[in-house]
């Protein structure tokens, strides 16, 4: 089997990092040769997944295609190309799998970021689930490239320390990449699988729509509500005759979904993943996980790490 020539680093995140409103969780390089098994995470428990059941992230992840071909699916986007210069701006809570073409490789840049600012950002820009891919002309992919490398450079030199510099360096990347940007319809999720494109109702989908994009801070349905051209009892019913739950439950479900993976993959405090995941309170957080899950947050990481 030939191997994929990569470097990879996961960074550690506390509390004053994620105070900021931009940390980065990972990133890396990738050079893919024509014919290998892709991708080949073996030793990042967080990078792990397969092309056959593709992955649904928490956070964001910005990939630049430096060279080569390849192909990529979504459930918001279907089936696409990617060549050379390519940008994949990919969401949270959307279906996705991509690699490259078993004739030519790819070389790849990746960084997974996360973070208030990073959803303000990206929700003020015109990338969408549905439109997530651009392509850079060469001298922007040459400073892209070059941000990269001073990024990868500086995990390098410090791979205990999440700098203010880190996340400075990530706005750069995402400037480049927003020079890129196309608009399209925004398609979003639910908590159990439904496509906000398929939903025959747009309050409804409006609704979803609100919710996985700011369920990283408290929301009150109420707040939902006076966006909706409709009353809080009708769109309560309508929800859950679409849906199947509650709005409320559908806040809870996609707060813990992102707090769950925190748990898992950050040594972030339980009080600041409450925080950074919209929860009013860490035992809001805790009586969520216990309801669901039937075990506090401490335990549910301490069993998912094991």
């Amino acid at each position: 089997m030939n191997l994929i020539d990569r470097v990879v680093y996961e960074l550690p995140i506390s509390d004053h990092e994620a105070a900021i409103g931009l940390y980065v969780t990972g990133v890396g390089r990738c050079n893919a040769p024509s014919g290998v098994d892709y991708p080949q995470f073996a030793s990042q428990e967080t990078q792990k997944w397969s092309w056959d059941k593709g992955r649904i992230l928490t956070q964001f992840e910005l990939h630049f295609i430096v060279s080569g071909q390849g192909e990529f699916e979504s459930a918001t986007m279907g089936k696409t190309d990617l060549g050379p210069d390519s940008i994949l701006l990919l969401f949270p809570g959307v279906w996705h799998r991509f690699r490259p073409s078993d004739s030519t490789g790819w070389k790849e840049y990746w960084v997974a970021i996360s973070g208030d600012l990073v959803h303000r950002i990206v929700s003020s820009s015109e990338f969408t689930p549905s439109d997530c891919i651009s392509v850079l002309n060469r001298s922007s992919g040459r400073l892209l490239i070059d941000s990269f490398e001073r990024l990868i450079t500086r995990v390098q030199d410090d791979l205990t320390t999440h700098s203010a510099v880190l996340s400075a360096n990530v706005l750069e990347l995402l400037a480049l990449a927003l020079d890129a940007e196309k608009n399209e319809q925004l398609v979003f999720f639910s908590s159990n699988g439904l496509r906000t494109d398929r939903i025959e109702d747009p309050i409804v989908a409006k609704t979803i729509e609100t919710i996985w994009t700011r369920s990283h801070r408290p929301i009150p349905i109420g707040q939902i509500v006076s966006e909706i051209p409709t009353t809080r009892r009708t769109l309560e019913r309508r929800f859950i005759d679409v849906v199947g739950h509650s709005i409320l439950e559908e806040i809870v479900n996609c707060r813990l979904i992102r707090a769950k993976k925190l748990l898992t993959e950050t040594d972030l405090s339980i009080r600041s993943i409450a925080v950074l995941t919209g929860f009013v309170s860490q035992e809001k957080m805790r009586k969520a996980m216990l309801s669901r899950e039937g075990v506090p947050p401490v335990e549910y990481r301490a069993k998912t790490r094991s």
